[in-house]
């Protein structure tokens, strides 16, 4: 027998598709619905449906917060504390659980003042009890629930069931609480929800995406052509521990220990001319050869952010710097063209990722350094709005050029 919750969310998606369909016809030329949403009539009868799952449904590519209706109270982290130790613990130190409070966000955040920013980096923010963003942006109130940013509330419950990733059916009653099984949280569709869209088109009255050709962040739809039996469950595969489904990730990406370096320095004498087959004095040239590997990654890296940037420098002993390299993806904002890629990209049916990057220097290298650079497109614009500019790195090398190992130091 279909049930009654069924019937409801048939109905919504005919409705929706119905009032979608009058929007595309009656828009303006030159403004199809795809400009509305990332495919909205794709993306809301999903959720209507629960196609990906009941938890995904309320994931809305920041358009909106998590429907208030949908989330049991407290909202706050701390009571789940009590059974979920170390899932708490690492949650907190992770991207998700600083996820409204690192200053990184703090500082876009208070110029922008855009609920857009809170759907995402806050999702169980309320408008009606919160403020409006502006007001959350000039006097953020850290005892608010929406401080925790993306906590378990905001993945785990739905219409005040608790859901998960394990079918407990049949031993449910030998549980401390319920769990409703919910296989869509392993899927990538659901991480897609945060971690996949397009460029913004309009902010207000809410979020307004480009078409589906012109990705913003592209996390999701990078790793789709990752070998499915190196991943066999996708993002959790690498984000979260086996077993006590902890988030692997500490701090900022804890990049020292996930990226493996070797660099080696060679002098070699070139020729000044065809006529002078021995290099006279001062024509010594130095190469230096970077091998960098990524042993586990399914996706481009750096990824999401467009800012984010992993960069290459040698140095001479005076401290110049005399070569730099970049892992990036560079985006011309006006028309969201790509002017060029050089992310590091997963192996075909080989896991992880690598390159081999070599230089040619004219001076002796003295210092070597590998620099994963958060905001690396605008750095030297907002450093000096951070009491500790580290924040903007994380230095994953910083030593000779000269060295050979198996683990990045």
């Amino acid at each position: 027998m279909i049930s009654r919750t069924l019937i409801t969310r048939i109905l919504c998606a005919t409705a929706a598709c119905a009032l979608l369909a009058g929007v595309y016809f009656s828009s303006r030329p030159g403004r199809p619905l795809q400009t509305l949403g990332v495919g909205c009539a794709g993306c809301h009868v999903r959720s209507l449906l629960a196609i990906d799952g009941p938890a995904a449904a309320a994931l809305s590519k920041g358009v909106h917060p998590i429907a208030a209706e949908q989330i049991a109270t407290p909202r706050d982290a701390a009571q789940c504390l009590s059974c979920h130790q170390n899932t708490h613990a690492t949650w907190s130190r992770s991207a998700h659980g600083r996820a409204f409070t690192n200053p990184i966000f703090q500082h876009a955040f208070a110029r922008d003042r855009k609920a857009w920013c809170l759907n995402c980096h806050a999702p169980l923010w309320n408008p009606e009890t919160d403020g409006d963003a502006p007001e959350i942006a000039a006097r953020p109130n850290l005892q608010k629930v929406y401080s925790e940013g993306v906590n378990c509330i905001a993945c785990h419950v739905r219409d005040g069931e608790i859901l998960g990733v394990t079918d407990y059916s049949k031993s449910n009653a030998q549980l401390f609480h319920p769990v409703r099984y919910d296989p869509g949280l392993a899927r990538e569709t659901f991480c897609a929800g945060c971690h996949q869209f397009n460029f913004v088109h309009e902010l207000e009255p809410f979020a307004q995406y480009a078409g589906d050709e012109h990705p913003m962040q592209n996390v999701v739809a990078e790793s789709a052509g990752t070998n499915g039996a190196l991943y066999p469950r996708g993002c959790i595969d690498c984000h979260y521990a086996d077993g006590d489904h902890s988030l692997k990730s500490e701090g900022k990406w804890a990049l020292r220990d996930k990226i493996r370096i070797n660099l080696q320095t060679s002098a070699a004498r070139e020729p000044s001319g065809p006529d002078e087959p021995h290099a006279s004095p001062g024509t010594e040239k130095f190469s230096v050869q970077l091998r960098i590997d990524v042993p586990r990654l399914a996706h481009h890296f750096p990824t999401g952010d467009l800012f984010r940037i992993l960069s290459y420098y040698i140095h001479d002993a005076r401290g110049r710097e005399v070569y730099r390299y970049d892992f990036r993806k560079e985006v011309r904002v006006i028309d969201q063209a790509v002017i060029s890629d050089t992310t590091l990209k997963p192996r075909p049916d080989q896991p992880g990722a690598g390159r081999v990057v070599t230089a040619i220097v004219p001076i002796k290298p003295a210092r070597c350094r590998v620099v994963y650079r958060l905001q690396g497109a605008i750095d030297p614009d907002i450093a000096h709005d951070f009491e500790d500019p580290n924040v903007l790195y994380e230095t994953v090398y910083d030593g000779g050029c000269d060295f050979s190992n198996t683990t990045s130091q």
